[in-house]
Parts: C-alpha cells; sequence; structure tokens
C-alpha cells in the first residue's frame, strides 16, 4: 500500500496553508528595522521567508505562528508581500528608457502605490479585528490628511467614503491608470500631473509617516512602534535600470518603511543607486544569501522543515526528523562492501583481500577500527604506493595527520576510482550524501526524502521514527529523484537544448574526470572556470546563469572577467558523480563550451565530452608532475 508523502512538493501560492520552519537567525535579521537583500537561486526557502513577515500570515497561520512562538504582530511589524513579475515591469523599460530623469521617479511611485494600497488594505483589516481601536472620524480624519498632502493627485470627490479599504481601491486604480499609460506609451510630458512625484520613494515615505503615526496613536501602549516592510520576490525580472530605482529606495529608507529585496543570484552592483552622492552601503542593509548557507545551518534547516510536515501529518508537535538516524552516517566503507560483495570482478576480491590484510595490521597494532572493512584505504595505499606504516603509527598525531592528508580527502575519489575499474554504478546512501547532493536547496532535500519515502512503503509515523533505512532502498530512490531532476531541465529554463546540451555534458565530463586516475591526486576536479571576455557569443554566459537560477549548475564567483562554476550537485546520482560538489579548478575553452552547446546528437556530444575530458585530466596530470 502506497502512503501519502508528507514530503511531496507544492509551490508556495498553491498551498492552501503553508507550513513553516523558520531558523531563528535568518527571522532576526529579515525582522530588523532595515532593508533586506534575500538572495538565493529556486527551491532555497525565499518566498517562504518572505510570507512569515506578513501581515495576514503572522495573525491566521497556525504554523507559522508556532514557529514564532504564538505570537502574531505583537513586534508591531506589517509585512506586505510583492510578486514582480505579475505587474509587467518590462512595459515600462519600453515606454521610459530614453528618459531616465522620468523613468526614476515615475516606477518608484509605481512600487509605492502597491505598497500603500497594500499596506491600507492591512490597517483597514487590523482595525475590523480591533488590534488598532480607531473610530470611523479618526480614520476619516488620516484620509483627509493624506489626500490634502495630495491635492494633485488624489482627488476628494473620487472617495465618497474616506476609509482605508475604499483608498486601498482608489490607489490600485491610479496604479492600473499607470500601467496602462506604460503599455500606450504617451510622452511623459504629457502625463497629468497627478503622476508628477517629485522624488524617488517620496509617495511611500510619506504615506507610511502617516499610516505608522495612526497606528501608533490608536494603539495599546507598548516598547515597539508600528513599522512596514514591503517584500518584493522575484526580483530577476527587473531591468538593470529598475533594479537601481528598487536600490534608490532601500537607500533613502527611514522611520517606518523598509523593503525586502529576494534574487535568485547576487546583482551586479547592490550599492549604486541613482542618486550619484549616494550609495547602498553595508550599515544600509542588511544580505542574507541563502546559496552559502554552513552545513550546520543547512542541516538545521532542511531538517526543521521535515520535521514541521511530518508533525503536521501526525498530529504530533513533538516529532523530529533526523536524516542522519533515519538514513545512517556516512559510510563510503559500507558502500563499497555492499558492491564489492555482488561484484564477480575479480579486482573485488582482490580488494577485500588487501582490506582483510590493512584490518589485521590495524588490530595488531591496537589502533581502535570500528566499522566495515577499510577498504578504500586498502585501495589508496595500492593505488597511490603509500606507506601503510605511516597509518598505522604507534604516534597518533601522525597518523591522525596522514589519515586526514591521504585518506579522508581522498575517500570520495577512491570511490568514485572502484567503481569505474568494477564497472559499476555509484551507489548513493546515508546521511552527508543527501545533504551534499541537496547542494543548499529545500526543494532538492525534500524531493530525496520524498522518493526515500515512497520506496520504503512504510506510513509516516513508521518513516518519522526509521533507523537505518536500507542502502539499496536508498540507491534506488536518490538515482529516481536526481534523474527526474535532471529531466525537469526542459520545463524549468528558457533555452531547454541549449541549456540540456550544456548541463549533461558538463556534468559527463565532472563523472569522467573524478573517477579517473589523476583524481586520486586532486579529487573531485569539475569546478570549471571560463574568461568571460574570450567568449564571443554573450548567449553562453547567458545561458550559464539561467542554468544557475534554475538549479541545474552551481555559480560559485561571476564578475565582468572570470565565471567559476560547477554542476548541482542534485544531478550526481544521474550522471554518477561526487556527492559533495567539487573542488578543483579546470578551464573550459570558449570552443569547447560551443561545440557542446551546439553538438547535433548524442553520439556527437558524447565525442566532445571525451575531448574535453581527456584534455583535463592531461593538464592536471602535467601540473601534477611539476610538484
Amino acid at each position: 500500500m502506497r502512503h501519502a508523502s508528507p514530503f511531496s512538493l507544492g509551490r508556495f501560492e498553491y498551498e492552501r496553508s503553508h507550513l513553516y520552519y523558520l531558523p531563528a537567525h535568518m527571522m532576526q535579521s529579515l525582522e530588523l528595522e532595515k532593508p533586506v537583500f534575500l538572495i538565493g537561486s529556486r527551491g532555497t526557502g525565499k518566498t517562504t521567508l518572505l510570507h512569515s513577515l506578513n501581515w495576514r500570515e503572522r495573525l491566521d497561520n497556525a504554523s507559522l505562528k508556532s514557529a514564532r512562538a504564538q505570537k502574531g504582530i505583537e513586534d508591531r511589524c506589517i509585512g506586505v508581500y510583492i510578486r514582480m513579475p505579475p505587474f509587467k515591469m518590462g512595459t515600462f523599460e519600453q515606454w521610459l528608457s530614453a528618459n531616465p530623469d522620468v523613468y526614476g521617479p515615475l516606477f518608484s511611485f509605481f512600487i509605492d502605490l502597491i505598497s500603500a494600497e497594500l499596506l491600507a488594505d492591512a490597517i483597514a483589516d487590523l482595525l475590523a479585528r480591533g488590534i488598532i481601536s480607531a473610530s470611523p472620524s479618526e480614520e476619516d480624519d488620516l484620509l483627509r490628511n493624506i489626500l490634502e498632502h495630495y491635492p494633485n493627485l488624489l482627488s476628494q470627490n473620487e472617495i465618497r467614503h474616506r476609509t482605508l479599504k475604499a483608498f486601498a481601491s482608489y490607489l490600485a486604480n491610479i496604479r492600473k491608470k499607470l500601467q496602462w499609460y506604460s503599455q500606450i506609451r504617451p510622452n511623459p510630458a504629457d502625463l497629468p500631473d497627478a503622476f508628477k512625484i517629485a522624488g524617488i520613494g517620496e509617495f511611500g515615505r510619506v504615506i507610511s509617516d502617516m499610516f505608522a503615526e495612526f497606528c501608533d496613536s490608536f494603539s495599546p501602549p507598548s516598547d515597539f512602534r508600528w513599522y512596514f516592510k514591503v517584500c518584493m520576490d522575484e526580483a530577476e525580472y527587473l531591468t538593470p535600470f529598475q533594479r537601481l530605482c528598487v536600490n534608490s529606495l532601500m537607500r533613502l529608507s527611514q522611520s517606518a518603511l523598509f523593503h525586502v529585496v529576494s534574487y535568485v543570484r547576487h546583482p551586479e552592483d547592490l550599492a549604486r543607486t541613482l542618486l550619484p552622492p549616494l550609495s547602498l552601503q553595508k550599515a544600509d542593509s542588511q544580505i542574507i544569501i541563502l546559496d552559502t548557507l554552513s552545513g550546520s545551518e543547512f542541516k538545521e534547516f532542511v531538517e526543521g522543515v521535515a520535521s514541521v510536515r511530518l508533525q503536521a501529518k501526525l498530529k504530533d508537535a513533538n516529532v523530529r526528523f533526523s536524516t542522519a538516524r533515519a538514513l545512517g552516517k556516512l559510510n563510503i566503507n559500507a558502500l563499497l562492501t555492499n558492491i564489492l560483495n555482488e561484484s564477480e570482478n575479480p579486482l573485488a576480491k582482490t580488494l577485500i583481500h588487501k582490506a582483510d590484510e590493512l584490518f589485521a595490521v590495524l588490530q595488531e597494532k591496537g589502533i581502535t577500527y570500528h566499522g566495515s572493512l577499510p577498504i578504500y584505504q586498502a585501495y589508496l595505499i595500492e593505488a597511490l604506493s603509500l606507506d601503510p606504516d605511516e597509518l598505522v603509527s604507534d604516534n597518533r598525531f601522525i597518523r591522525r595527520k596522514i589519515q586526514s592528508k591521504q585518506f579522508r580527502k581522498k575517500m570520495v575519489a577512491a570511490y568514485l576510482n572502484v567503481c569505474r575499474e568494477l564497472n559499476t554504478k555509484v551507489r548513493y546512501a546515508y546521511d552527508q550524501m543527501v545533504l551534499g547532493m541537496s547542494d543548499n536547496c529545500i526543494r532538492d532535500y525534500l524531493a530525496q526524502i520524498h522518493e526515500i519515502f515512497v520506496e520504503t512503503g512504510l506510513t509516516t509515523k513508521e518513516f518519522a521514527f526509521a533507523n537505518d533505512i536500507p542502502i539499496q532502498i536508498q540507491n534506488r530512490a536518490l538515482r529516481r529523484a536526481s534523474e527526474q531532476k535532471r529531466y525537469s531541465l526542459p520545463k524549468r529554463v528558457n533555452t531547454p537544448d541549449l541549456t540540456g546540451r550544456l548541463v549533461n555534458g558538463l556534468a559527463k565530463v565532472t563523472a569522467i574526470v573524478q573517477s579517473s586516475s589523476v583524481a586520486l591526486r586532486s579529487s573531485e576536479l569539475g569546478l570549471f572556470v571560463i574568461d568571460i571576455p574570450s567568449i564571443t557569443s554573450t548567449g553562453i554566459v547567458d545561458v550559464i546563469r539561467q542554468a544557475s537560477e534554475a538549479g541545474f549548475l552551481f555559480i560559485k564567483r561571476d564578475d565582468t572577467h572570470r565565471l567559476t562554476f560547477r554542476v548541482h550537485s542534485s544531478l550526481a546520482a544521474a550522471f554518477n558523480f561526487s556527492y559533495r560538489g567539487t573542488y578543483y579548478e579546470c578551464y573550459l575553452r570558449p570552443k569547447e563550451l560551443n561545440a557542446l552547446i551546439n553538438s547535433q546528437d548524442e553520439t556527437g556530444l558524447e565525442k566532445i565530452v571525451k575531448r574535453i575530458s581527456e584534455r583535463i585530466s592531461s593538464e592536471q596530470r602535467g601540473q601534477l608532475t611539476l610538484f
């Protein structure tokens, strides 16, 4: 019987009631009274974090209230959420790009209209709930003051009832009119005076100050003051000039209004604004980069997410999911033992015999060794002509140093090489492999755990408390998750053919160079480097960046001169390369990239892959002989 998985995936927008797990250090940064940049590739949790600031979610979502220790909006933060693509920001570029002096103020005014509309609606709801206690006449006074402050924009006669709900609707109509102008593109000089706002972000700041003063005046006494967080999701859809507008809004943030802006990758310049004397400094904003969480931070994050999903399904708030408990701690030698015992290749018996001999020596020396036979150690001693006496040295400091330098760092390379020599597929299992192949992506972690859950056939409760799920089950599930990710590429990128050939080609190159003999000295090759000025077609760089945004490549460094990237680790099980990414750089030549992208069929792609792999391996071999 197949049981419904608590780990099945769905976009935030499609869920009736979202489940939340919020790392404390992230929430502290997001809730600061200052602007925030939230940067991370797709599936890293940006939308969830932005929605955790939303006032309605904070009041009505039981999971969010639980994650925040039953707090609603006691901190008096009103967050509103804006998803940028639906507003068709590109129409402003087509209309105003030739008039930057008009473009900046008008575009920022458009953002302010959206923000003010959502904030007015939020405060109206807080009034209805009694969280803010103002009489209809006091609400009327607020609106009258705003209308008097902007007589050209806001007509007293067009709002019959001066309420915040009516004001929100009126702002929506103004915003739609401005969006209509962006589509019919009149001469900016012919626009009505209502749209000629003096400065960038001025409307938003003034309205927010008036809103905050109103909320403070009619709320119970508190150590907190009311302030507003405008959360702008998917800002990568903005044009470069529009991003400068947003930077300017953030630089001018003050008093009650602060923006939180999310990007799928680090924008080229977060400091520049449209105000020459002013730049956006580190002290002006907070930057949270989700792709670079430490291993322990990511583990806490994803296990927290998995736990709240299990808690909701089992209706038990005490359930805690542990990757290590369910899958077991990483044991490369256990995987090798599993493979060797099933292999009929003579090398398998030879390697087991050498591991037995090494284990006997360790016992004779009185060195404690737990777990499976030391297979990868025995393989490395033979392959690299190492001195086994150092591994079994009586001096524990020398022994630890040698084990770290000569064995642990080369553990995965040895594993991949043994699989190649046995002509068998690499097997994937255990906690560190799943966490590594997630590559800091919550969505990929859940996809892997989901497939393992399905493969076990256990109930949710049985799975929540499972211990050491068998290697064979884990391997089948992880390979399926990786294959599904691989074949989802056409749905996730704009240029599926080009991107598919590039990703598939580089993934195969990675697998080959990581399992070659040279990898035993430069383990886990495959951190590709290209010199951007040498690329004649800018389209290739765009393909790489888009593939990174979609989670198929991982960009390590991106500037005007150099691009350093690798294949996303979630594809490791589909292509048989290392679960923990790559560490050593290898240059790609422009003609090789062109050849990969323009290959006509699978046979042609394989030939190109072979040429690139041989060239990288030979260059690495040549460099090693220098030392």
